[in-house]
């Protein structure tokens, strides 16, 4: 490998100090998650009401998705993510306040589902935004890794705490509780050092218009690939969990194999974190990713009982996070910094929209064929969907297999205007892969 081998990201202050607050954080806000959970149908006992309040902040980002984007282009990302973290934190003390005195009621649990939707819409596309910042453009890729790490770290972490917790202190004081954790994510945006931050290079003066960032989605080639991608993933495989759940009961199984398949998802998704870590992600990889995942979720469908089903989800979660990972990685390296946020807010959407409607479908499919079929459907139309669309625009000249030193992958075909990137580009460190 030639090159110099850029300093480990949690070497400089800036980095150690964010992704530390972001993992005390996450852990309150997993705690939360399942608290209220509880709550929701300790007080209504309604199944429509639990999955009203669990989709609520989903409906919120479709909403506040586009002007998120234009949210974490136009204003500092470093003051947006501190008011948006602040305004969740008031928001936890005002749900825990009202739970410790019993005077919760699920009407406000589904009105407070919604402002934190709304609020997380904003913090996604410009936290992205200022992890680039902190780290620099040469170390997204693991930045972007280290941050789905913490998230999955700290899932596992407050999923596991969270019963202990609520037996300790109720649900009242898991939410409290979450809303103390906040004050480390606020505490660490302030001791960050605005002067060591990478700021954003603009070059272009349109007012930061969320159509503005669409036009430009669709005259790159590489980032509608990323986008099409994107949407066939969430709409066929985002709805996993739920599907799991139904396979659980179709087994006659108890509660605790449902929760051994979720843990097994994020324990694969933590060990993704490897080779997202130390291999560049490009397109060839990303679509091999994306075929291979649905392979995997097709596997899942076919296995006859639980070790065997538990044993394909563990790759199945590593690929999970190699695709999250890398098509984040990818949108921010290849977007201008002028349009980086609208971009991201443009993903955010099309994969809460693919989300939604596939969790529709899947368990209208769930519930005619059974989940087994449902499962295998959703990861047959993954593997079938990629390789439908690379072999398409291979043909028409729009693709091609370049060799590399020591593997193939797709490029994008050359423009004679240059118009669109070639992908894969090389790493921005001046790096090749091992």
């Amino acid at each position: 490998m030639s090159g110099k081998e850029p300093k480990p990201i949690l070497a400089s202050r800036n980095p150690r100090y964010y992704f530390l607050g972001q993992v005390v954080s996450q852990v309150g806000t997993s705690m939360q998650v399942v608290a209220q959970s509880w709550l929701v149908y300790q007080l209504t006992e309604s199944p429509l009401l639990l999955g009203l309040v669990a989709s609520a902040p989903t409906f919120a980002a479709l909403v506040f998705s586009a002007p998120a984007g234009v949210i974490a282009d136009r204003f500092s990302a470093r003051r947006v993510l501190f008011c948006a973290h602040a305004l969740l934190a008031l928001i936890a003390l005002v749900l825990g306040v009202l739970a410790v005195h019993g005077s919760l009621t699920a009407w406000q649990l589904t009105v407070s589902a919604l402002a934190v939707g709304s609020v997380n819409a904003v913090i996604m596309p410009t936290s992205h935004v200022f992890v680039a910042e902190i780290v620099g453009d040469t170390q997204i890729r693991r930045a972007v890794t280290m941050s789905n790490t913490v998230v999955e770290l700290a899932f596992l972490i407050g999923s596991a705490a969270a019963g202990p917790t609520i037996g300790l202190t109720g649900v009242g004081g898991v939410i409290l509780l979450n809303a103390v954790s906040y004050v480390a994510v606020l505490l660490t945006l302030v001791l960050i050092r605005p002067a060591d931050l990478h700021r954003r290079a603009r070059t272009r003066r349109d007012g930061a218009r969320p159509r503005g960032a669409w036009r430009y989605l669709f005259s790159r080639l590489d980032l509608t690939l990323l986008v099409v991608t994107t949407a066939v993933v969430s709409t066929a495989g985002t709805s996993l969990p739920p599907l799991l759940l139904l396979l659980t009961k179709s087994l006659h199984q108890q509660a605790g194999a449902y929760g051994l398949f979720l843990a097994t998802l994020s324990v694969g998704s933590l060990l993704g974190a490897w080779p997202t870590w130390r291999y560049q992600m490009t397109l060839g990889r990303l679509a091999v990713s994306a075929v291979i995942f649905g392979v995997l979720q097709t596997a899942v469908a076919v296995m006859p009982n639980i070790p065997t089903i538990t044993l394909a989800l563990l790759p199945l979660g590593v690929v999970s996070l190699v695709l999250r990972a890398g098509v984040l990685s990818l949108v921010q390296l290849q977007t201008d910094p002028d349009f980086r946020g609208r971009v991201l807010g443009v993903f955010q959407l099309v994969f809460r929209v693919g989300m939604l409607a596939g969790t529709l479908l899947c368990s209208w499919l769930a519930g005619v064929l059974g989940p087994r079929r449902a499962i295998g459907i959703g990861g047959v139309s993954v593997t079938t969907s990629v390789t439908v669309i690379v072999a398409v625009l291979t043909l028409f000249g729009m693709l091609s297999i370049a060799r590399g030193r020591r593997r193939l992958d797709v490029v994008l075909a050359e423009r004679p205007k240059g118009r669109h990137r070639l992908v894969p580009t090389p790493g921005p460190t001046g790096t090749r892969d091992r």
